[in-house]
């Protein structure tokens, strides 16, 4: 927001000037009855007045909370509905007074044409905020994905440059997986931040930072993650049910623990919607159950055991940590179970 904060004043000032010299060099050229100075001043001054207004409740409605987008849609329906008459009292009534005689007095006041000769103006000044406020956010969203894309790649070339520490990072980077999280580069600046947190936090993991997060911490991570693998292997190759029943801030878990079964999934699972990963999050008595249910692919493993180390790991970090949490893995026929219960002492 602070570059569109900076930007957007910037751009008013050249559209106030710009405006401002258009008018005095159509009346110095092309108008015969040439207009005093001071009433091409006046009519800029009102110009500017609504444009500046306009401008800041469509950038409310632009980029802002409900509360701001709401404040910023009745601004723009108070100034419309008090238009005729704001501009009755300033222009027939207060301006004379100075000595700005804007329409000929010798005429009599005709309201219909009154309202005619100020509509194309409004017109004017709310397309001149709309495109202002536009261009601001363009400009804004180029600079700050450019921003954005130099960061991850800066996070990238430290995974590539450096050795990876872990058995669940390497697993991780071993997969197609990995090639997405090193090598892509999003056009979207929302999947660019998704990409940027996750590498931030397999950095903070591949480290070996023992130590508890929030569970709605992991949860984010969690549903980046799933969203990638989902979207280089197909809508549906993941399904997460149960997110919102692990969204309260007051639990706490060791970091990484609910990547683990992915960890898992991508190395042996058959990745694909046709035999979907299930991903479930569960409220029970006292504490969380996330349960991991895959579909084995024996072509490129030939038993379950090799899965031990990154489990290992975990279940290290758990017994020091003195947390009340069990790691359960299963087989049966081609399916792989993995289970971690979260109690509460």
């Amino acid at each position: 927001m602070t570059c569109s904060r900076s930007l957007m004043p910037v751009l008013a000032i050249i559209f106030i000037i710009a405006l401002y010299s258009l008018m005095w060099n159509v009346n110095a050229k092309y108008v015969e009855d040439h207009i005093p100075h001071r009433h091409i001043a006046a009519v800029v001054l009102l110009y500017a007045a609504y444009y500046s207004v306009h401008l800041l409740c469509f950038d409310m409605v632009w980029k802002g909370g409900w509360a701001r987008r709401i404040i910023g849609v009745v601004g723009i329906t108070v100034l419309y509905w008090t238009l005729f008459p704001v501009m009755y009292k300033l222009i027939q009534e207060w301006m004379p007074t100075v000595g700005l005689q804007l329409f000929d007095d010798t005429v009599p006041y005709n309201e219909a044409d009154f309202r005619k000769r100020l509509i194309s103006p409004y017109i004017i000044v709310v397309s001149m905020a709309a495109f202002t406020v536009a261009i601001t956010r363009l400009i804004q969203h180029h600079f700050e994905k450019r921003q954005l894309l130099k960061k991850l790649t800066g996070l990238q070339q430290q995974f590539i440059k450096r050795e990876i520490k872990t058995h669940f990072i390497s697993n991780i980077l071993s997969t197609n997986i990995g090639a997405v999280l090193l090598d892509s580069k999003p056009d979207q600046k929302k999947k660019i931040i998704a990409l940027i947190e996750l590498l931030a936090y397999f950095n903070k993991v591949d480290q070996g930072r023992m130590g508890l997060v929030s569970l709605k911490q992991e949860l984010r991570q969690l549903k980046h993650f799933i969203a990638m693998i989902n979207q280089q292997y197909g809508e549906g190759t993941v399904m997460c049910t149960g997110l919102d029943n692990g969204n309260k801030s007051e639990d706490v878990i060791p970091l990484g623990i609910l990547l683990l079964p992915l960890e898992n999934c991508l190395k042996y699972a058959r990745l694909d919607p046709r035999y979907p990963v299930r991903y479930a999050i569960k409220r029970v008595d006292g504490g969380v159950e996330i349960r991991c249910v895959n579909y084995i692919d024996w072509r490129g493993v030939e038993s379950m055991g090799s899965t031990g180390k990154g489990i290992e790991m975990v279940e290290k970090q758990i017994s020091v940590l003195g947390l009340p949490i069990s790691i359960t893995v299963q087989q049966d026929g081609g399916k792989f179970f993995f289970t971690i219960n979260i109690n509460k002492r």
